[in-house]
């Protein structure tokens, strides 16, 4: 499930420091935008893993923001059996892979919309 690496850029202008760029592809797939209800973008850790101020459906949120919701929805991430196996099958192929590189760093980006089935059910798209 790891996301392709589009390009790598970095952007040199007087009016501020010099910033680094990746783009990335989109793996998000949802069965209705405007149903997109949560972003959360997960490292496993609560070192400045918090968003706070004016948030939208659309503002990536981190590890704390998700732990809170969770709380408050126990049904946030209410996934079928066959579908949780799949994903630790891929989280450890793409962990594995990684480590085959020396590399450490890995995100989870999960994207929750509103259940057109059944209104105001919640569930991940995957």
């Amino acid at each position: 499930m790891l996301a392709k690496i589009l390009g790598i850029f970095t952007i040199k202008a007087s009016q501020f420091s010099e910033v680094h760029i990746i783009l990335m592809e989109n793996t998000v797939r949802l069965k209705n935008p405007k149903q997109l209800k949560y972003v959360f973008d997960l490292k496993g850790s609560t070192i400045d893993r918090t968003v706070s101020g004016k948030i939208k459906e659309t503002t990536t949120l981190k590890d704390i923001n998700f732990m809170l919701v969770k709380k408050q929805i126990k049904t946030l991430t209410a996934l079928k059996e066959k579908t949780v196996s799949r994903l630790i099958k891929t989280m450890r192929s793409d962990v594995e892979f990684l480590r085959s590189l020396n590399i450490m760093d890995y995100s989870m980006l999960i994207a929750i919309e509103r259940s057109t089935a059944r209104k105001g059910d919640l569930h991940v798209e995957n």
